[in-house]
């Protein structure tokens, strides 16, 4: 699943362990698709008359449920316009750090550049280490 760029079952449902898991490494998840028809002997799955060979490209929207054939564009999230206005007022008064769990240091980095003065949990979430929006351990 940490290889995948998404996930997409035939079987399961929102809590699934197909869905936590990809929820809790923040892939998209379309779980317990019924109309799939998976042939694992020929690495490919079917809705209906479509086929979907190993190696095409889908486009999962974990949000609404789709699953569209081919690539389709995508921007990454942002903290812009009025709830960023709203978040720097807030930074002015609060008095409690942000903790945030990262399973990658990719993932810590994009937290600590999200929230300033964050503390991020580096590896698994049975980690004790800590790392700090300098990138240092703090155990």
């Amino acid at each position: 699943m940490l290889a995948a760029r998404g996930i997409l079952t035939a079987r399961g449902g929102m809590t699934s362990h197909a869905a936590v898991v990809a929820r809790g490494i923040g892939k998209p998840a379309v779980v317990g698709c019924s109309a799939i028809v998976v042939d694992y002997e020929r690495q490919e799955f079917r809705v209906g008359d479509l086929v979907v060979r190993r190696g095409d490209v889908i486009t999962i929207d974990g949000s609404t449920g789709a699953v569209m054939l081919g690539a389709v564009p995508t921007i990454p999230p942002s903290v812009g316009g009025d709830l960023a206005e709203l978040l720097s007022w807030a930074d002015q008064f609060r008095r409690l750090r942000v903790r945030a769990n990262a399973d990658t240091p990719e993932d810590a980095a994009k937290a600590a550049s999200w929230v300033p003065r964050v503390s991020v949990c580096a590896g698994p979430s049975t980690c004790s280490s800590r790392v700090t929006a300098s990138g240092r351990c703090a155990r």
